[in-house]
């Protein structure tokens, strides 16, 4: 494992992106619960209440939890970026957005307008704090890491995106504000392409080459790719925004920086996959399934969507089903199978003292999640996703199967992050009782 460029002893507390990640999984559950309760006509139209819930357990609950604890440990090691009281800072985001999210989703269930309210209170609040924190980081330490400056346009992303979801939950919110749809299409590809997508380029840049073993990406990606990526979303916006103030047909021009945006993100699917291929660690690894997956639904995203542009067909379903299940939640799997182990691994060698070395073995990253966990994951990913793709030419039977697995994938997710979570306070334990006894 390549550990250059890392500043391991600016590593903040092991709790600080554990407490999120450890969540994640649980609206990966709920996600699965939604399907289950809301049967098959969630499939059907992109403006039902469930699905709406369901969009948001998964992009705010499942995707950003994990991604907002990679923020606190990828910035600091990667970035350089020290976070002042960043355990409790992280905390306190947390203890408002968990409920902040709860609260939203069973306000899209129950059509609530309190708990639009409430939700929107607690959400806002926690990720204000979250984008002002990490920017006033990045900013202040001015890194010019490739992963940093790519960290830095995806929370501006966020931040737009945040902005944008509290002008549509307010119309649910306050039935007297009106609820202003034209501006949903620019509130998704802010939030899916400039937060998700942009977190997640950058966090490749390290991450990738680190644990898969793989050359570093080509320089003039790293330092053009996401900027380029950035600049065609803020003229998709612009465009978006005149069309809606004077109604112009714009169409044309819409499609041809879709398409140009599309091509960028080819760029990176194909580069990541020629660098997996070509990696200098050859033996198997089913972390590397997970990856490899979801750069092809991202490919098969990106297809779709241009074919929902170029046909004039509304396959928005599908593209975000392909996104969200397809690209984002193997994706997370795939790294959190591989940065959990190597968190809890480091901690425990830097909290164990020699003595405590020599006398008691520290696991192996293997041993703390191993492969077999990581291929069962796999198996019933697959199992899940499949079976939801087919369940939108067939029949209920399937539906509710595939929502059934998306349940048991989530569950054994949970289950075997926590039990990563159980050796690691063992391990503590057993390094505090071994320094009463001396």
């Amino acid at each position: 494992m390549n550990h250059a460029n890392l500043t391991l002893e600016q590593a903040p507390s092991i709790f600080t992106p554990l407490r999120y990640f450890i969540t994640a999984p649980l609206f990966l559950i709920i996600s699965g619960v939604i399907l289950l309760v809301s049967g098959p006509d969630l499939l059907e139209n992109r403006w039902n209440l469930y699905t709406l819930a369901l969009t948001h357990s998964l992009a705010l609950g499942f995707i950003s939890m994990s991604i907002i604890g990679a923020f606190f440990q990828i910035l600091p090691v990667v970035a350089g970026c020290h976070i002042p009281q960043s355990n409790s800072t992280s905390f306190i985001i947390y203890c408002f957005l968990v409920p902040g999210i709860v609260l939203l989703i069973l306000g899209f269930i129950l059509n609530t307008p309190i708990l639009y309210k409430l939700s929107l209170y607690m959400i806002v609040l926690s990720l204000s704090i979250f984008i002002v924190t990490v920017l006033k980081s990045l900013l202040q330490n001015n890194s010019e890491l490739a992963s940093a400056k790519s960290l830095n346009l995806s929370i501006i992303s966020f931040l737009i995106a945040v902005i944008l979801a509290t002008i549509l939950l307010a119309g649910y919110a306050w039935p007297d504000f009106g609820l202003l749809r034209q501006y949903t299409h620019l509130h998704i590809i802010w939030a899916a392409v400039g937060w998700i997508l942009i977190s997640v380029i950058g966090v490749s840049y390290q991450v990738i080459p680190m644990f898969q073993i793989t050359s570093e990406y080509p320089a003039f990606i790293k330092i053009f790719l996401t900027r380029l990526i950035f600049i065609f979303l803020i003229a998709l916006t612009f465009i978006n925004l005149l069309n809606n103030s004077a109604s112009l047909d714009i169409s044309s021009i819409e499609i041809v920086l879709t398409s140009l945006l599309a091509v960028s993100i080819f760029v990176f699917v194909f580069t990541s996959i020629k660098l997996v291929l070509q990696r200098k660690k050859r033996s198997p690894d089913s972390s590397l399934w997970f990856i490899n997956i979801s750069f092809f639904m991202l490919a098969l995203c990106v297809i779709s969507h241009l074919s929902s542009l170029y046909l004039s067909t509304d396959l928005s379903i599908l593209s975000g089903m392909l996104f969200f299940s397809g690209f984002s939640i193997p994706l997370i799997i795939g790294m959190l199978s591989k940065i959990i182990p190597f968190l809890i691994w480091y901690h425990l060698h830097k909290n164990a003292g020699k003595s405590f070395r020599k006398s008691h073995k520290i696991p192996l990253m293997t041993e703390i999640f191993s492969p077999f966990k990581s291929r069962l994951l796999f198996y019933v990913y697959i199992a899940s996703f499949t079976s939801s793709l087919i369940a939108m030419f067939t029949t209920a039977y399937v539906f509710y199967l595939a929502s059934i697995l998306w349940i048991l994938l989530g569950t054994l997710l949970f289950l075997f992050i926590s039990h990563s979570i159980h050796i690691y306070t063992s391990f503590i334990c057993n390094i505090s009782k071994s320094t009463e006894m001396a």
